[in-house]
């Protein structure tokens, strides 16, 4: 009987601590693919030296190249609109207008 009691106590006493160890690895994982989240994309422009920026936190807008080494389109990916995006070296020259 003694012996039964222990065998049981310790098949316990293992799955419990497997149970943590699964357990914790599983949050630790949900932590490390959580901060892996790309916040900021760069797009390259016609000039080897610039990139524009784009927060796509939530992932809804991409920029997309024109013929015009200056001029990018503004995709909203979820609703379609659309915006054009001037950029230049002087920060007075830059500008965004929704395209209708």
């Amino acid at each position: 009987m003694k012996r039964l009691m222990i065998l049981i106590f310790s098949a316990l006493l293992i799955s419990t601590t497997y149970a943590q160890i699964t357990s914790s690895k599983t949050k630790h994982d949900e932590i490390v693919i959580s901060q892996n989240i790309a916040v900021y994309q760069l797009f390259p422009t016609q000039n080897m030296w610039t990139f524009l920026q784009l927060n796509t936190r939530n992932g809804r807008f991409t920029l997309h190249s024109t013929q015009n080494i200056y001029t990018f389109i503004l995709l909203d990916q979820l609703d379609g609109r659309t915006w054009q995006v001037q950029w230049a070296l002087e920060p007075r020259d830059r500008f965004i207008i929704q395209i209708k």
